[in-house]
């Protein structure tokens, strides 16, 4: 928008609630960040891509070591109950 287009208000939303008019002494049209070159832009956006790059290094790795602790625990406890059952059984037939 040009600077001689006006703005349009801002309005209360029940969507977002903190989108409402400001107050009467201050200009209703909302403030604009300073224009920046092409290549300031670029590396801002290449900035912000960069936790992509780690995210997957840190991620699948914590993931697989969480999961796969936790698989083994599962079937340990299962076994384990298993080796209960067995011996339970094993106690009763031995009895009569």
């Amino acid at each position: 928008m040009s600077s001689e287009q006006e703005w349009p208000p801002l309005r209360y939303s029940h969507a977002n609630p903190a989108v409402c008019l400001p107050p009467a002494d201050k200009d209703p049209r909302p403030t604009r960040l300073p224009s920046v070159s092409p290549d300031e832009r670029q590396r801002r956006i290449l900035e912000m891509f960069k936790m992509y790059d780690w995210f997957p290094l840190v991620f699948f790795p914590f993931k697989i070591i969480v999961l796969g602790t936790g698989m083994f625990f599962a079937i340990k406890w299962h076994h384990d109950r298993a080796k209960e059952e067995q011996a339970k059984k094993d106690n009763e037939a031995n009895r009569r």
